[in-house]
């Protein structure tokens, strides 16, 4: 009678491991790689601003200087290359050329035209 009620426990755990493994392998991993897929897909088409002067709004209190970005056209610069992560931002400050990589996550907006901040 103990090895009948055994082999019926021995059965469920096994089936109980075997629908764990199908929703890992369906359910978990394709709502994940959607997740990620969203998450880096691209919020503007960078390639129109790729040469051109635009204002950036940055929202990520990490980075050093981001109360720079943090007001539309604080800073002008140029987007000269970017990835499916990454922008990289030239501006001149002081009369000097800065390059800074942003992460394209960070960027609120993109705008060519200076709508309320200093020239």
């Amino acid at each position: 009678m103990e090895w009948i009620f055994l082999l019926v426990i021995l059965m469920m755990l096994l089936s109980i491991n075997s629908k764990l493994d199908d929703f890992k392998e369906k359910g978990l991993t394709d709502s994940v790689t959607k997740a990620i897929k969203n998450k880096n897909r691209l919020k503007f088409p960078l390639k129109d601003y790729v040469g051109k002067k635009v204002y950036l709004i940055i929202s990520n209190d990490e980075i050093n200087n981001s109360y720079e970005f943090s007001v539309m056209g604080s800073i002008q610069g140029t987007i000269t290359d970017y990835d499916e992560e990454w922008i990289e931002f030239t501006y001149t400050m002081k009369n000097k050329e800065i390059i800074q990589y942003f992460r394209i996550r960070d960027i609120e907006s993109i705008d060519e035209k200076n709508s309320g901040g200093k020239e």
